[in-house]
């Protein structure tokens, strides 16, 4: 380890007990940095100035002035800053002080691998560590009262850079001084300014140590709004606070995240490193184990893990990662089995996270089945998690009697089973045209997730709910909805396509993820059982008659339960199906000819036909969502 002389501005070198008590610079690199090599070089002309003074006639003619280089050195701002930091050091009594671009031979890949590796321990042992924050005012210096606004102190880029989440989180305190060098703030007593700017729990930030005992996620949410110059820096800038060693390898880009998350999971046994993605809106993936950087981990900040006594292991292998996971299946209506549609499955991670009423909800990753056999508990079943994150349940909802079960999950999905091409529109409008504005890109309702990858959703406009969808005919998708201010409310509709002259699109089931409890029964006919998922969602076929001059197609429920007022003027209290969801067929590229009387009466009618509801009703809030997956024309 090299430190630098604070009397002396030299480097010396040290290893292992033999280290002095040392204080350390924790800052952001400027275009002005001094190097090892420069400061080995101001050392060597220094101390040989005689020689270099009677070689100044041909080294000018060379064009190489050692004193105007020398001289350049010196007024440097990273000069400045190597100065100014063994002042601070020569003031609270320390003869040494470590700062990181002169005390590391970036030049040798060996060394400088060491030291990345090294650098959370360095900063841990400390005897003073303080960050230089070139871009705050100076203010008076403050206690406990929040830092003025005028200072910059919020907005300081050393808040947003990678490396410098370690070197807050290791040092058991930080000062933090402006651009004059003048102290201004604290780690441990300005804790709580710097809690609602980092994210980083006030307990952590007063207590280092107990930074390991929060979840990989948590810890993994730290991380996400942080950038560093090259992608691999933002995994390499991480390995102290996982206690993880790994050779560097510049060059391979996002890959080093996906090894360092690799690396977690062989040392650590903790199921949060699985649940990236947690609310969030809609992005490209591919629906891959691993998380391809940071900021997909935004949403885990309060995501816990469960006690290390519980945790069962898990190991990587050829084919992908080996877990025991508690799976409940949505059970499959007979339409879906007849269609050999994927069974869709939902496995309950080892963590989970508070509500703002202390409510508990489990973390879930949706997933689906690779082989379309029956089960077998022995074989290892191949599974494929979603493209994106996971949901949030309510525990006291997650069926009793769950047992866990051992699935491989794949590195990454299989291709389509079906080649598909082409694209088609859809959109999701009002299902009720007595109140258009119930619904709609107010609601803030938004699509985070399909299967499978290759299905791109985006929005055509800004602000609406109308969404452009390539490839997506000749197989079973299904597309997520959350509500932006109730992201606990999810919705799963599965969407079967097949290849033919007529495609047909339907909307088999909207699936309520985090159901609500049981309400008191409303006026009407149907039943209120807010814990069921509608068991069938297809119509009878052929089965029509005529309701004010138009054909009307007869619904009804397929549990038992008669269901009755199929129009839109039903008196108010009873369920009326036809508001509920809506098809209506059509594409790029496919002609609007009229359809067959049989495609009329299967909800593939030219101006849209309708689809079964689910048996059961729910509160007005769920009613509203369910609404808004309402007509879904394609």
């Amino acid at each position: 380890m090299r430190l630098v002389n604070v009397n002396t501005l030299k480097l010396e070198e040290f290893f292992n007990a033999n280290i002095p008590r040392y204080a350390i610079l924790s800052h952001t690199w400027g275009k002005d940095e001094v190097t090892f090599q420069d400061l080995d070089w101001l050392k060597d002309y220094e101390k040989n100035q005689t020689t270099y003074a009677s070689l100044e006639p041909l080294i000018f003619q060379l064009g190489q002035n050692p004193v105007e280089k020398a001289s350049a050195l010196r007024r440097t701002a990273g000069f400045d800053k190597i100065v100014q930091s063994a002042r601070v050091a020569k003031h609270r009594g320390l003869q040494y002080v470590w700062v990181d671009t002169c005390c590391i031979d970036k030049t040798s890949s060996a060394e400088l691998s060491e030291a990345i590796n090294s650098m959370y321990r360095w900063y841990s042992a400390a005897e003073s560590c303080f960050a230089f924050l070139s871009d705050v005012v100076h203010c008076e210096p403050s206690d406990e009262i929040d830092i003025p606004s005028e200072s910059g102190f919020e907005q300081s880029r050393w808040f947003t850079r990678g490396w410098t989440l370690q070197e807050l989180l290791a040092p058991v305190d930080v000062s933090f001084l402006d651009r004059d060098w003048q102290y201004v703030a604290s780690k441990r007593r300005n804790a709580k300014q710097i809690s609602r700017i980092t994210g980083i729990p006030v307990d952590i930030l007063r207590s280092p140590a107990e930074a390991g005992n929060k979840s990989v996620a948590q810890r993994m949410s730290w991380a996400s709004g942080r950038e560093t110059s090259r992608s691999e820096d933002m995994a390499y800038c991480l390995l102290g606070i996982f206690g993880i060693n790994m050779p560097l390898l510049y060059g391979e880009g996002a890959r080093a995240f996906i090894r360092l998350q690799q690396e977690i999971a062989r040392e650590h046994s903790d199921q949060s490193l699985f649940a990236w993605g947690l609310d969030q809106e809609f992005g490209e993936g591919k629906g891959t184990i691993f998380a391809t950087s940071p900021g997909q981990f935004a949403g885990a900040g309060e995501v816990m893990m469960a006690p290390k006594s519980s945790m069962p292991t898990f190991h990587l292998n050829n084919k992908g990662l080996e877990i025991t996971l508690h799976l409940f299946q949505l059970h499959p209506t007979e339409w879906e089995t007849s269609r050999r549609c994927r069974p869709f499955y939902h496995a309950m991670l080892e963590s989970w996270v508070y509500g703002a009423k202390g409510e508990e909800y489990a973390i879930c990753l949706p997933m689906f089945r690779v082989r379309d056999q029956e089960w077998d508990p022995r074989s290892g079943e191949e599974m494929i998690r979603f493209p994106s994150g996971p949901v949030k349940i309510l525990v006291s909802y997650i069926p009793r009697g769950v047992v866990p079960v051992t699935v491989v999950v794949l590195k990454e999905p299989p291709p389509p089973l079906r080649p598909s091409s082409g694209s088609c529109f859809f959109s999701i409008e009002a299902a009720d045209h007595r109140a258009p504005d119930a619904v709609g890109a107010d609601m803030g309702l938004l699509l985070v997730e399909t299967y499978p990858p290759p299905l791109q959703v985006e929005r055509s406009t800004p602000g609406s709910l109308a969404f452009r969808c390539q490839r997506p005919y000749g197989g079973t998708y299904v597309l997520r909805f959350v509500v932006a201010a109730e992201p606990t409310r999810q919705f799963i509709v599965t969407v079967q396509t097949e290849n033919t002259w007529w495609p047909r699109t339907s909307v088999l089931r909207p699936l309520l993820a985090a159901a609500e409890p049981r309400r008191r029964r409303p006026s009407g006919t149907v039943g209120n059982h807010a814990g069921r998922v509608s068991e069938r969602m297809s119509p009878v076929p052929g089965e029509t008659r005529r309701r004010g001059g138009k054909a009307r197609q007869v619904l009804r429920r397929r549990a038992g339960i008669p269901v009755t007022g199929l129009g839109h003027r039903e008196r108010e209290g009873r369920v009326c199906p036809e508001s509920v969801l809506g098809v209506r067929r059509g594409g790029l590229g496919y002609p609007r000819r009229r359809a067959p009387r049989y495609g009329r009466a299967r909800g593939l009618g030219r101006r849209g036909g309708l689809l079964d509801s689910p048996p059961r009703v729910v509160s007005e809030g769920v009613r509203t969502l369910m609404a808004a997956l309402g007509r879904v024309p394609f």
